[in-house]
């Protein structure tokens, strides 16, 4: 064995001879010699890369259940006329231009009838929210834009004016 660690060490194994000593002749290693040099470095390491795998493996595993982005929460955008009191109503005749984050983080433009909604499921925590919407002239007194989280305001905004633009952004909370 310590004739083919020494020939190892010296770099001579991939060059079909070892020499045990300065004054020995050089002796070819026999294939089995070199699959038993290569056995005996690549079995631990294997090993060793193995156990390291299902270590890792497991603790993702555990981690990853009680993760809080696992979660998930219904998120409703909603854009809707309001009166100059504040009261609701169908303005389907008016619309306006608005852009939203959909369901797989993309960002959808449209022209839609007032009031409108849409509810996106299975929002992980943390996930990025947007509406943004303009009014098309001054056909209805105030444009009202808002986002619910598992029906929770999370946030909302107003435009009055001509052409206005009313927006509302944020994350979805952590419980």
């Amino acid at each position: 064995m310590e004739y083919l660690l020494k020939a190892y060490s010296n770099g001579e194994i991939g060059q079909g001879h070892a020499t045990v000593g300065n004054d020995e002749p050089k002796k070819k290693l026999t294939q089995l010699q070199k699959d038993l040099i290569w056995g005996v470095f690549a079995i631990p390491v294997l090993f060793l890369m193995g156990i390291s795998y299902f270590v890792h493996s497991s603790r993702k595993d555990r981690t990853s259940s009680t993760s809080a982005s696992e979660r998930t929460h219904t998120v409703r955008y909603l854009v809707e006329c309001l009166t100059a009191t504040g009261k609701s109503y169908d303005c389907k005749i008016f619309g306006t231009d608005l852009t939203y984050q959909n369901g797989s983080g993309g960002t959808n433009q449209i022209t839609v009838g007032l009031p409108w909604s849409v509810e996106i499921k299975q929002q992980k925590d943390g996930s990025f929210v947007y509406l943004s919407a303009q009014k098309l002239g001054n056909a209805y007194p105030i444009l009202h834009v808002a986002i619910y989280v598992d029906n929770i305001l999370l946030q909302e905004a107003f435009a009055s004016t001509a052409y206005g633009i009313a927006t509302v952004r944020g994350s979805v909370p952590s419980d």
